[in-house]
């Protein structure tokens, strides 16, 4: 079938999200924001940041929350990194440098070298899972919609498809599936 919504969605899995791309729930995952840095007494590695301590400029775009728009070959290979190393993975949110320099002059009372997601490995392979999970749910969509075997899906029935397995908005043909963000609410307890 002719759909660019499909073709759209296949490349972003592959090649990652661009910043205006709408992401799907389950690449967005709940993971703590941490900083390192030093005060007068000595330095601290890992400290989570609440959103009080996050300057009022940022608190709207930097949280708890990690917008995963990496492609998947690339989550994949952060994992076997992440594993081989024994550490947790990871990643600076959109300027970091500019908002540790931030975050150092409001509070005043330490330095601030890093901000920072810290996501364990589990929480990205639940990601993959659910890129798998869904490409599998957009295939029994598309085929509950289709009249016959060799019968060719409507753009119309792929374009739906598409937005009820990807975005989870519209009505299911066939197949049933949970609400979404499910995947990023059972790894945010993992």
């Amino acid at each position: 079938a002719r759909s660019a919504e499909l073709r759209d969605w296949a490349s972003r899995e592959l090649h990652g999200y661009p910043g205006e791309a709408p992401l799907p729930d389950y690449r967005k995952i709940r993971t703590p924001l941490l900083m390192d840095g030093f005060t007068g007494g000595g330095i601290f590695r890992g400290r989570q940041v609440s959103v009080i301590d996050l300057p009022e400029e940022a608190r709207d775009v930097v949280g708890d929350e990690l917008p995963l728009t990496f492609g998947a070959g690339k989550i994949e290979a952060l994992i076997r990194q992440s594993e081989a190393r024994g550490v947790p993975i990871e990643l600076a949110p959109p300027a970091a440098a500019e908002l540790a320099l931030m975050m150092t002059h409001e509070v005043g009372r330490y330095q601030v070298e890093r901000v920072y997601w810290s996501a364990g490995t589990g929480v990205l392979c639940g990601v993959t899972d659910a890129i798998r999970t869904t490409l599998t749910e957009l295939v029994a969509e598309i085929r509950a919609g289709t009249a016959g075997k060799d019968a060719a899906p409507s753009p119309e029935i792929v374009g739906q498809a598409v937005q009820f397995a990807v975005y989870g908005e519209g009505e299911p043909g066939h197949v049933r599936r949970g609400r979404p963000g499910r995947y990023r609410d059972h790894h945010a307890r993992l």
